[in-house]
């Protein structure tokens, strides 16, 4: 959202129980097409919500990337908000 990074998950995966536990994550995002083409952000989850926000960030999201509302099932949603603290950027060659 400009700062910091939204994760749009299902409520009761073991991830979001994990970062509730332990607020201290690491996403790794590896381009489409080169694997040694990569970033890697250490922070912290923020905050986390659920509800009609979380609903209405899914659709957002597959609008923005696929063009039309979310088609998955209707299951209750969280967004987590992961502040930056790292980021370690690798390029090939």
């Amino acid at each position: 959202d400009g700062t910091d990074i939204l994760i749009n998950t299902l409520e009761g995966r073991q991830k979001l129980k994990n970062m509730e536990a332990n607020p201290l994550v690491t996403v790794t995002i590896i381009s489409g097409t080169d694997f040694f083409d990569w970033v890697e952000i250490r922070g912290r989850v923020m905050s986390i919500e659920s509800g009609e926000a979380a609903t209405a960030h899914i659709d957002k999201l597959s609008e923005q990337y696929f063009g039309g509302p979310f088609g998955g099932p209707r299951s209750p949603r969280a967004i987590l908000r992961i502040k930056p603290e790292r980021i370690v950027e690798h390029e090939p060659g």
